[in-house]
């Protein structure tokens, strides 16, 4: 294994280029192949990270941005991330050569990869976006996103980063890794007799007006509904994956359980566990910001199941990057399944390989690991613009483009069922 030293300037945070190199060598990418470790012996160097006043004719140089791996705390203005400027601070796999990276003079590197990083894996922009300016969801609107606002999504780029990096040391590095699928299933609810009188006049509507066939669909969903028993072994096609269930919640967005759903739930955990599949928490809406409701919810799982739940996706994706990293934590969760989009497909921290986040609270690396979710079937529906058929010839398009890595696809159960209806 090749082992890079990297020496940082004194103005550097070392616990932030820590965090950044051990994601770093946390990647498949460089597993058995390289590792780079942090060395305070400058003469031990193979590279050197800082300002530029600082340069080492000796070793490959990497000029520091100095906006956020430095040790002081300050923001600086994320309107700057918008181009020509990001393609020299904040990304560097552009849409044309002249954003390309590449060694200048010889062995000065012309970016900050490792600030790219860090920004992409820690959230950054989604932690210090303003509380006035966040979406029904309470999180930053995605249209906002730097990766959305650049046309980035669509493709790893960080992926690019990090091969370009490890091709410095290691020039002849090819990495061979496969297509990997991790199935996800959320559980919002389980029959649409669950769901109020007004949700129920709102599906009958959406088939009437998206429907190919919309009498055959609303004579389809009619039996659906006087049908008592729920048909398990079409919820989860492949039998493999994680389930996560959402356990309550009182908030708009979530679906109040009552004893019937609750049965349900039971009879579903004893159906997954009996399969083999994996068991998550759907934390309810407010579980955000309040512990004591994701601790309740997340015991009731446990006494249904008798399993240690470790895993977790919050519902509606409402995860506040500085408040919830803290409470996940506290409550034992080990692996997060929430970082994408609500209305796009693609790859919002520009990878689909696993990584751990930034504890924000208490200014250091987290213990979760999160595994980013790429396709997702209603960000793929509001994507189509809500039109069955070319839902599905995106979604097949999408899946096509797809070349290597662990791509995590969610899906929601009664959203499929709902989808049947529309053919």
């Amino acid at each position: 294994m090749k082992i890079v030293y990297i020496f940082i300037h004194p103005s550097i945070s070392q616990s932030k280029i820590q965090y950044v190199l051990n994601n770093i060598n946390f990647h498949p990418f460089c597993k058995r192949a390289i590792n780079f470790r942090l060395t305070h012996e400058q003469a031990l160097a193979d590279m050197f990270y800082g300002p530029i006043e600082t340069y080492q004719v000796n070793t490959y140089q990497m000029i520091a941005n100095q906006c956020i791996l430095t040790n002081e705390i300050k923001l600086f203005d994320l309107k700057s991330l918008v181009f020509p400027y990001a393609a020299t601070k904040l990304h560097f796999i552009g849409h044309n050569s002249s954003n390309q990276l590449k060694l200048q003079e010889k062995k000065l590197i012309n970016g900050d990869i490792f600030e790219t990083l860090f920004f992409h894996w820690s959230r950054y922009e989604e932690v210090h976006w303003p509380l006035e300016k966040r979406d029904q969801w309470d999180l930053m609107p995605e249209l906002d996103l730097h990766v959305v606002k650049n046309g980035m999504y669509t493709s790893p780029f960080l992926d690019d980063l990090i091969l370009w990096l490890i091709r410095l040391f290691l020039p002849d590095f090819q990495f061979v890794y496969n297509k990997q699928f991790i199935y996800t299933y959320d559980i919002d609810y389980l029959h649409f007799d669950e769901l109020s009188y007004r949700n129920m006049i709102g599906e009958i509507l959406s088939i009437l007006k998206r429907s190919n066939h919309p009498f055959q669909g609303i004579s389809k969903f009619i039996k659906f509904i006087k049908e008592p028993q729920i048909n398990f072994d079409a919820l989860f096609p492949s039998n493999t994956g994680i389930v996560f269930l959402l356990m309550g919640g009182s908030h708009a967005f979530d679906y109040p359980k009552t004893p019937n759903a609750y049965k349900r739930i039971d009879h579903l955990v004893q159906y997954v566990v009996q399969l083999g599949m994996d068991l998550g928490i759907h934390p309810s809406f407010e579980t955000t910001y309040g512990v004591e409701k994701m601790y309740n919810e997340l015991h009731l799982l446990e006494k249904i199941s008798g399993y240690k739940i470790t895993k977790s996706r919050q519902h509606f994706l409402h995860i506040d990057y500085d408040k919830t990293i803290p409470l996940l934590e506290q409550c034992g969760i080990e692996e997060d399944y929430s970082c994408g989009f609500n209305l796009y497909t693609g790859y919002k921290v520009g990878t689909s390989f696993p990584f751990y986040y930034w504890n924000w609270q208490y200014n250091r690396p987290s213990t979760i690991i999160s595994y980013p979710l790429i396709w997702m079937d209603s960000a793929q529906w509001y994507q189509s613009k809500k039109q069955i058929n070319t839902y599905n010839e995106e979604k097949t398009k999408f899946f096509k483009s797809i070349t290597y890595g662990e791509t995590q696809v969610n899906e929601h159960p009664i959203f499929q069922t709902k989808l049947k209806y529309l053919l």
